[in-house]
């Protein structure tokens, strides 16, 4: 049986918020997502006091990540509930948050996530808590493109039941927020970038050892993220590199795709599979690569280039991102044909240059992470929510 919500101290407290997502902290396969809603509940103003509902294990794993499931537990600021048991026990961990004023969904398409506590509004599980949604670029083109079918069948019956007229959106970028609105038309939409838990200054690096281009590859080994393109483009490059590749295949079909692209490979071309790494490690590995290389099909904020341009790392990725000008005015490098013939010639124009080219680039990278990170990112979102609920 569910504890109750351990009580905590009222003073400032004047909303409360309940989230509602697949994976929290300390799940950390599920990339970005996890580690930017934990900033956004760290950085969250006093008087919102914030209840996570979460799956008790990390993606694809069976672990569980506490002992204590079904039971509210201090993780920050935030109380938080592992859940196991099945839609009992989220319905359960759902109902005893029925007195939030906000309801924040960290998915679009989650069924367990998103969509149930959707229907659960519907039929008045939350009499004054408004919806607000975080779609986490799964509207994007190049998103929506891959699992098509499933997708335009959500999106339908989503419109048909009018979930999208009684909810507030949050995106991360203008460009998110105009991807929303082209999906459901005139909708409520909090335009505030995506928080963040990384240092103030960029990590400053030791001399560079001597050696071949140390690329890095971080992400959900899926085909969104583009490692296919990245492997393909590898073919005919000359020169010796080496590829490190840091995450875990979410399918079979895929890996055995991308493992295909490999054999193909010269020898001059070294692959180091290292796994899913926590974020520490993560970052360590960022602190000797030369580029980490992001060939993504769309991401709403890309939490992997923060985190590379933090250590110093200059970032090659698609133009699908919003950190195009950042990363043109110094971060790194923009391919704009998400293609892997034109990965293929950036990747060979980078080897060219050199290593005091490479070292150049990093310290641009560190410089372009401060000017960005010390940025006025504006009012946290959960205020811009209660704001907007109060004027309509």
């Amino acid at each position: 049986m569910s504890s109750p919500i351990p009580s905590s101290p009222e003073q400032n407290v004047q909303h409360k918020v309940v989230v509602s997502t697949p994976y929290y902290v300390p799940a950390y396969l599920g990339g970005g997502p996890i580690q930017t809603l934990k900033a956004l509940i760290n950085a969250a103003p006093s008087e919102f006091k914030t209840r996570v509902v979460c799956t008790n294990h990390d993606l694809g794993k069976t672990a569980p990540l506490t002992d204590n499931p079904n039971r509210w537990i201090e993780v920050g600021p935030a109380q938080v509930q592992y859940v196991e048991g099945g839609i009992r026990s989220r319905i359960k961990a759902l109902k005893e948050t029925n007195d939030a004023d906000l309801i924040y969904l960290n998915s679009l398409f989650n069924p367990r996530y998103s969509l149930l506590p959707m229907l659960l509004k519907r039929v008045g599980f939350w009499k004054k808590g408004a919806l607000l949604i975080a779609p986490r670029g799964e509207l994007d083109p190049g998103a929506l493109a891959l699992k098509t079918r499933k997708k335009k069948a959500f999106l339908t019956a989503f419109k048909l039941l009018r979930f999208h007229k009684s909810a507030l959106w949050h995106a991360s970028t203008s460009v998110e927020a105009a991807q929303i609105k082209k999906q459901f038309g005139d909708v409520t939409v909090l335009v505030r970038e995506n928080e963040t838990s990384l240092p103030q200054q960029a990590f400053s690096r030791p001399p560079r050892k001597a050696g071949p281009p140390r690329l890095l590859f971080v992400s959900r080994l899926d085909e969104k993220k583009g490692l296919h393109i990245l492997l393909q483009s590898l073919k005919s490059i000359a020169a010796p590199l080496d590829l490190k590749i840091v995450g875990a295949f979410e399918n079979s079909d895929y890996e055995s795709r991308c493992r295909r692209h490999i054999e193909q490979l010269d020898d001059n071309i070294s692959i180091e599979f290292s796994g899913p790494l926590e974020r520490d490690n993560v970052l360590q590995s960022m602190q000797s690569a030369d580029l980490l290389v992001f060939p993504t099909a769309g991401e709403n904020f890309g939490h992997v280039i923060a985190e590379a341009l933090s250590q110093s790392c200059p970032v090659m990725c698609s133009a699908n991102t919003p950190w195009t000008n950042h990363l043109t005015d110094g971060g790194g490098f923009v391919v704009q044909q998400n293609t892997a013939d034109a990965w293929r010639q950036s990747i060979s124009e980078f080897v060219l240059l050199g290593s005091n080219s490479w070292v150049e680039a990093s310290q641009s990278s560190g410089e372009t992470y401060n000017i960005w990170r010390n940025e006025d990112k504006g009012t946290h979102v959960f205020t811009l929510a209660e704001t907007s609920l109060k004027q309509n």
